[in-house]
């Protein structure tokens, strides 16, 4: 489907300026601070909040950065915006990173063999287990521990239950149905 702006967009101005300003001001900067992070005059900063020039495309992804935003939000684009052009839609993004994610393993399998997958996308993972004991007589006694490991794509060991044959530990080599 091909983006269509709506029939009242042509004619309206992305004043960025006020977000930039909005960001700067939540941070509790000076425009003098910004200026020095991002390296520019601080005039620059002032053109930019008052709308009277805007920032080039590599300092908008400086500032998105800064700011911890996207450069849409930064543009003044509405999801409701972004949804209609196509870029917003979460299964197509989930799809695009899924398809990445992909076309790595295939590479590292044509490389190295299948096995080898396993040390370049290591799904590092935590095991925690708590236990809880009441005593009547002496009160509540609780406990905490965890294994840091990752998840392997084979199964070792015949002990445990769940994801034990595939909960690799690093310390031990082994997975923790083989402890």
């Amino acid at each position: 489907m091909e983006y269509q702006p709506e029939e009242h967009t042509e004619n309206r101005t992305v004043a960025m300026g006020g977000k930039i300003y909005s960001l700067r001001m939540a941070k509790e900067m000076t425009q003098e601070q910004l200026a020095g992070v991002l390296c520019v005059s601080p005039a620059a900063v002032s053109k930019w909040e008052r709308n009277l020039a805007n920032p080039n495309i590599e300092m908008l992804c400086a500032l998105a950065d800064f700011f911890d935003c996207s450069v849409d939000e930064l543009l003044g684009r509405t999801t409701k915006e972004l949804e209609r052009a196509g870029k917003y839609d979460k299964n197509r993004i989930r799809m695009a990173e899924t398809a990445e994610e992909l076309l790595l393993l295939s590479e590292v399998s044509r490389q190295k063999g299948l096995l080898s997958m396993e040390e370049e996308m290591k799904q590092y993972a935590r095991f925690v287990c708590a236990i809880a004991a009441a005593v009547p007589s002496n009160g509540v006694f609780t406990t905490r521990g965890t294994i840091e490991g990752y998840i392997g794509w084979k199964i070792a060991g015949t002990n445990g239950f769940g994801y034990d044959p595939i909960f690799y530990v690093d310390d031990y080599g082994c997975s923790t149905a083989e402890l």
